[in-house]
């Protein structure tokens, strides 16, 4: 199964919004990679706006009101992706580390002004998801390799959990579902982030321990080795990684994928709401740590 099949019935939606990201920023923060985010390929880059769509979608259909939600979360990602890559040491090019944090705070002013002027609550449902996702921030910011996997998943909660949940739920309020179909709407959205973040670090294991990041599979891996092996003197990300598949923290990493992929299907059932593409990126979103 591939995303852009899922994609085909909002594919012009989400070419909109991108046009509509493009001009909402200003053109000083358009660098070459960010521009790249912004075109909305067939990848992770465009999760978060296709979650809003598609359940706006499954209600009253897309509008405008969904277009602007739907930008409106991907200048979150874009945020959140600006201010990660100043965490992580990333160089963007053209943009010494100070601008960036300057661009990632007007990227994120940006998109919570836009959705504050959505549908019914959707102000409020955008402060929470900042507050959610700025607590996730700093405690990624303060992960040490000696912390638990209960403490990281906490973290994917705050800081992509409730970011899908806050897409979900914009959409449904833009298709006018109501507040007991909203309820299984934000289980779906927590639910299908926490599959979904999980997945990216199994995906990008190699990737995030050449950063020196905490990964779910990496201290999953810690605790089925008993913490002989100590991850904070292992610099080689290479040896790190077989290190963490012989220990089965992927293996371990990935039930939990699959575990919330079935919770998020559950809550779409719970829902009533009769949407394949809904249904099918939760199967994707599994699938694709299969493959």
């Amino acid at each position: 199964m591939d995303i852009s099949a899922i994609q085909t019935s909002i594919k012009e939606e989400l070419a909109i919004v991108a046009s509509a990201v493009r001009e909402t920023l200003v053109p000083d923060i358009l660098s070459a990679r960010v521009a790249k985010r912004l075109t909305l390929s067939a990848s992770r880059d465009s999760i978060l706006p296709s979650v809003c769509l598609l359940t706006a979608l499954a209600g009253e259909g897309v509008d405008e009101a969904a277009i602007s939600m739907a930008a409106g979360c991907q200048l979150f990602y874009l945020a959140v992706w600006t201010h990660d890559a100043v965490i992580d040491g990333v160089t963007v090019t053209g943009w010494p580390q100070d601008w960036m944090i300057i661009n990632g705070d007007h990227i994120f002013s940006t998109a919570l002004t836009l959705l504050s002027s959505g549908p019914g609550r959707a102000g409020d449902v955008a402060s929470k998801m900042m507050s959610s996702m700025a607590r996730g921030e700093i405690q990624y910011v303060r992960e040490t390799p000696g912390g638990s996997p209960k403490d990281h998943i906490d973290m994917i909660a705050n800081k992509y959990g409730s970011l899908f949940e806050a897409c979900a739920e914009l959409g449904g309020l833009s298709g006018n579902l109501d507040d007991k179909t909203l309820e299984y709407v934000r289980e779906y959205g927590t639910s299908l982030g926490m599959a979904y973040q999980i997945g990216d670090e199994i995906l990008r294991l190699e990737e995030l321990a050449s950063r020196r990041r905490v990964t779910l599979p990496v201290l999953y891996a810690k605790e089925n080795d008993g913490g002989t092996n100590s991850i904070s003197k292992e610099k080689d990300a290479k040896r790190l990684t077989r290190w963490c598949e012989t220990a089965n923290g992927p293996k371990r990493a990935t039930e939990d994928v699959v575990e919330f992929g079935r919770k998020a299907l559950s809550a779409l059932s719970s829902s009533g709401l009769r949407s394949k593409p809904m249904e099918d990126l939760c199967l994707w979103v599994g699938q694709r740590i299969a493959r």
